[in-house]
């Protein structure tokens, strides 16, 4: 029983000094900072992909080369998962997803939507920018665009 006590007596001396007290610190400092860096860095990135209204295309030429990015409208709910870090994933085959050039064709398209009661009256919509280039991402089906294959809201208009 006395050797028992011995061993258990080492053992609770060793881990009384393992790990040291400042070693605890300097990993929560460094956590905090990788935090904080990743949040700055993730700021920067979406405010550049923000076009603002001065960069869109005044409408002339073809539609195809001038288009600053992808647009569309849909439910605002969506907006909580963007400000939560979630991707939000549309993809065509589960339905057609109308896509607009510019921001104020999909806000016109909304407020159509809205008038003629293709979208409940009740339902607050919003403006997104989806992942992707125009070129690869939309594809003209009759007198308007859709979505060709499954993208990523990547960012609201406000």
């Amino acid at each position: 029983m006395r050797e028992y006590l011995l061993q258990m007596k080492k053992a609770l001396r060793f881990f009384r000094n393992f790990p040291p007290a400042h070693v605890g610190k300097y990993l929560a400092a460094s956590a905090i900072f990788c935090l904080l860096a990743c949040i700055l860095l993730s700021a920067c990135g979406r405010n550049n992909m923000r076009p603002t209204d001065a960069s869109l295309p005044s409408g002339s030429g073809n539609a195809e080369e001038n288009c600053p990015g992808v647009f569309l409208f849909g439910p605002s709910r969506y907006v909580i998962s963007l400000v939560a870090g979630e991707p939000v994933m549309l993809d065509p085959a589960k339905y057609p997803v109308p896509v607009y050039c510019t921001a104020a064709q999909a806000r016109e398209a909304a407020k159509a939507a809205l008038e003629s009661g293709r979208a409940p009256a009740s339902m607050d919509l919003q403006i997104y920018i989806l992942e992707g280039e125009w070129r690869e991402t939309a594809v003209k089906s009759g007198d308007r665009y859709l979505l060709r294959r499954p993208a990523v809201i990547v960012d609201f208009v406000d």
